[in-house]
């Protein structure tokens, strides 16, 4: 089992690298998200547009 260790100074130095590598891993896994989001087909294609009429009004915008 693992020791439980408190915060705030404990382990030294070695509190700002464990932060550091916990905010770098979570920025590139945000990365990767957003590279694979901008991989995918783009949603408005127009079979959506014929299932919504209503977008052709003038009145309405679309959104991108």
């Amino acid at each position: 089992m693992l020791p439980v260790i408190p915060a705030h100074g404990a382990l030294g130095n070695l509190d700002e690298v464990v932060f550091l590598l916990i905010g770098l891993i979570f920025l590139g896994m945000m990365g990767v998200s957003w590279f694979r989001s901008q991989r995918l087909p783009d949603e408005n294609n127009t079979e959506n547009k014929q299932n919504h009429p209503d977008a052709s009004q003038a009145d309405h915008f679309e959104l991108k």
